[in-house]
């Protein structure tokens, strides 16, 4: 899951949907990580784009994609549970801008993880407003849908 803000800024979440995800080469299967780690500055780029020179997904390029929704490096994504998350719906991103203190937490729950998996990162110096906001989901296996019933903001 990519989470633009504009085009300047975004953050990931990797998690799987079935029976397990890797995010890095033998690394745990299945569970939920944040790109970038926890208290870090939010990344700087446009999420649309960086997949810009990545061969088009056919099952070879799995490392690439990953790779690229991490900075350039998945080693970096930060574990924040190793549950996987399983074919358990609904899924809730909960996104709250603090402009005293200048973070946005984001916070990961689902039936799976009923104590949400928070994540607060630095937005000084960016300017990161939670009205145009983009989405991207993604997956792996070019066969897998997703569908999408209900998006509510509040």
């Amino acid at each position: 899951v990519g989470i633009g803000f504009g085009s300047a800024h975004y953050v990931t979440y990797a998690l799987d949907l079935d029976t397990g995800t890797l995010i890095y080469e033998n690394g745990p299967v299945g569970g939920v990580w944040s790109w970038p780690a926890c208290s870090s500055a939010i990344a700087s780029g446009d999420v649309e784009q960086v997949f810009d020179g990545i061969t088009p997904f056919d099952g070879t390029t799995d490392w690439a994609y990953r790779d690229a929704l991490c900075g350039g490096d998945s080693m970096t994504a930060q574990l924040l549970s190793s549950t996987a998350n399983g074919n358990n719906w609904p899924l809730q991103f909960t996104l709250d801008s603090d402009d005293v203190s200048k973070t946005l937490t984001i916070s990961f729950s689902s039936p799976t993880h009923t104590t949400p998996l928070s994540c607060a990162f630095d937005v000084s110096g960016a300017s990161v407003t939670l009205q145009d906001i983009d989405v991207y989901l993604m997956s792996l296996d070019a066969t897998e849908t997703v569908d999408i019933s209900n998006v509510s903001l509040s």
